[in-house]
């Protein structure tokens, strides 16, 4: 974004594999880190790339996909990750002691969003899902 900015480029989109980031317009950063898409089977077990550090094995968090917002492109990848890896608990005490920083969309197994309040005011769908709102203040 700063080398489009260096240009005069108003208006762009860049788009790292899993990092997709706007310019023009509203320029807030969506990243998601997710195991549904990089990932193996064996012996009937799904192994992912998100690495737990504290195991040295695949996160086994229950969160399956873990989107950040945020105006800084680096601060969303890093939190993405670390999310996913967190798990619900441990996201929801951190996004509410940085809540100025970023806002998420948080999916369990079962299918479950978790949305942060500032997230919940930028999306819209028609689909038919089940949203638990105890992240709002």
């Amino acid at each position: 974004m700063e080398i489009f900015k260096e240009y005069g480029v108003e208006h762009g989109l860049v788009s790292l594999g899993g990092n997709v980031q706007a310019l023009g317009g509203k320029q807030d950063c969506v990243i998601t880190s997710g195991g549904y898409e990089r990932f193996f089977e064996q012996d009937g077990v799904r192994y992912h790339h998100i690495i737990d550090p504290r195991t040295g094995s695949p996160a086994d968090s229950g969160i399956i996909s873990s989107t950040i917002i945020s105006s800084d492109g680096a601060l969303a990848d890093g939190l993405s990750t670390s999310l996913f890896i967190m798990g619900l608990e441990e996201a929801e005490k951190y996004w509410r002691a940085n809540a100025d920083k970023f806002d998420f969309v948080l999916e369990d197994r079962s299918g479950k969003l978790y949305i942060s309040e500032g997230a919940a005011k930028m999306i819209t769908t028609e689909m038919d899902m089940e949203v638990e709102a105890s992240f709002f203040s």
